[in-house]
């Protein structure tokens, strides 16, 4: 008598979960990852469409401070459009590709190149001048004396680096385009 007391004793400490608790919990796992699981992905399009459009703003900025700096025109390049398309930066008006182009700052060239491949689905449509423009070094205004987009698009998003022929610049969403956080419409 006094084993089977113990044997009694011994399964009831050694208890398991049972299925229907096994089922439940796997049932609520499913539930949170569904509900995360598209939650995540918007917030993956919307930083590599955010991070694209903030590198292209930024190397605006810097061609138009070296301009300055160095006190000669520095060209900013737009090859393609859509899913190929890139940015990059030049001292040298013509034969620059994105592939050659390098900008000669502090004595050493070097290669401000931003691609399409750094941002997985992104797509960009380049402003309508004619392969390039740049910077003039007396008021770090655009030449040819003109106001351009850079439209960047990916999963239903769309921003805008926008520039002015004075040399301003503005990152913001189009008018029609669903919001992206921490970005104004434009206007």
């Amino acid at each position: 008598m006094l084993n089977s007391e113990r044997e009694v004793t011994w399964s009831q400490s050694q208890r398991g979960i049972t299925l229907i608790e096994l089922i439940v919990t796997v049932a609520v796992i499913a539930i949170i990852a569904t509900v995360a699981v598209p939650s995540f992905t918007d917030m993956m399009t919307r930083a590599r469409l955010v991070g694209a459009a903030q590198t292209v703003h930024g190397e605006l900025q810097r061609a138009r401070s070296v301009a300055i700096k160095k006190d000669e025109i520095v060209y900013v390049y737009s090859g393609a459009s859509g899913a190929n398309w890139c940015v990059a930066l030049s001292d040298v008006s013509a034969g620059c590709d994105c592939n050659s182009c390098t900008l000669n700052e502090n004595g050493s060239a070097q290669s401000y190149v931003t691609r399409a491949s750094d941002f997985a689905n992104v797509n960009m449509i380049p402003p309508v001048v004619s392969g390039s423009f740049g910077f003039d070094p007396d008021l770090g205004m655009v030449t040819p004396s003109t106001n351009g987009v850079f439209h960047f698009s990916s999963g239903g998003m769309d921003l805008d680096v926008r520039f002015t022929r004075l040399g301003r610049f503005n990152l913001c969403y189009p008018a029609g385009s669903p919001s992206v956080l921490g970005y104004e419409e434009c206007l």
